[in-house]
């Protein structure tokens, strides 16, 4: 699987240009992103963990699940220390599954303790098309069960697990949770309880934030032992779908801040 990777003093990141996919984030040698110990990085399945991008639907809108761009192979345009430009274009694999002609520019941009995450999508066709997607951002944490996200509390959110509408009560997230919560431009939590770093994501380009640990619930592809150490923020469009019209372009990112 061909990789690159960003570095400063404090961090280091791993790109793979299967996917466009963000493998890992480490800030002091600590991981930021959970990458799971079973993740199939053969470049022949979708990868858990790191960041995957999904488009042009998020979930199960369309077939296969959350799209195509995580499992097709990106192009590298810039790479420098710190900042990377990777592109996806149509071609036949994604015009037999979406019949549309697009380009995605996925840039990746590391300073001290910050990661931006962006995507540009732009439509190169001659007519209109629409497409939900998400930042699918997988965060290390020591015990999803233990994480509170305080600018949640009375929040309403669309419960996936029951197909109800929920408001959170209180700071600490349900478990198993998998909630699509509108209208939210930032989270801020501890990953733990000793973590010497507070984490912020500024959202930009989506209409929902989905929060998501499946608990006992996990894919074959999380081992019993790590299904606690993860929770997903997920910037998604997924209510909304935007439409685009001929040389239009929508941005969507996460800006992630690591504050003392």
């Amino acid at each position: 699987m061909s990789t690159i990777t960003l570095s400063n003093r404090h961090n280091s990141v791993d790109i793979s240009l299967y996917g466009g996919h963000v493998l890992s984030w480490h800030h002091n040698n600590q991981p930021i992103f959970w990458l799971s110990e079973l993740a199939d990085l053969s470049g022949e399945t979708a990868i858990r963990g790191g960041v995957p991008i999904c488009f042009p639907w998020f979930a199960e809108q369309g077939s296969p699940k959350h799209g195509f761009a995580r499992t097709e192979m990106w192009q590298l345009i810039r790479h420098t220390e710190t900042e990377a430009l990777l592109e996806l274009k149509h071609n036949q694999r994604t015009l037999e599954i979406w019949p549309n002609r697009f380009r995605i520019a996925l840039t990746v941009m590391l300073s001290d303790d910050t990661l931006l995450l962006s995507l540009v999508f732009d439509n190169t066709d001659s007519k209109s098309w629409q497409f939900g997607g998400a930042l699918h951002s997988y965060f290390s944490c020591d015990n999803a069960r233990a994480i509170n996200v305080a600018s949640l509390d009375g929040l309403m959110f669309h419960n996936s697990l029951t197909g109800l509408e929920q408001q959170f009560n209180g700071c600490q997230l349900p478990n198993p949770i998998d909630a699509i919560v509108p209208s939210v431009n930032k989270i801020q939590f501890l990953p733990s309880i000793a973590a010497s770093h507070t984490v912020t994501i500024d959202q930009d380009g989506n209409d929902s934030c989905v929060i998501w640990n499946p608990a006992n619930n996990h894919p074959t592809d999380v081992s019993k032992k790590q299904q606690w150490q993860f929770i997903c923020f997920e910037s998604a469009i997924v209510n909304n779908l935007i439409t685009l019209q001929p040389r239009q372009q929508h941005q969507l990112s996460q800006r992630i801040s690591l504050s003392k």
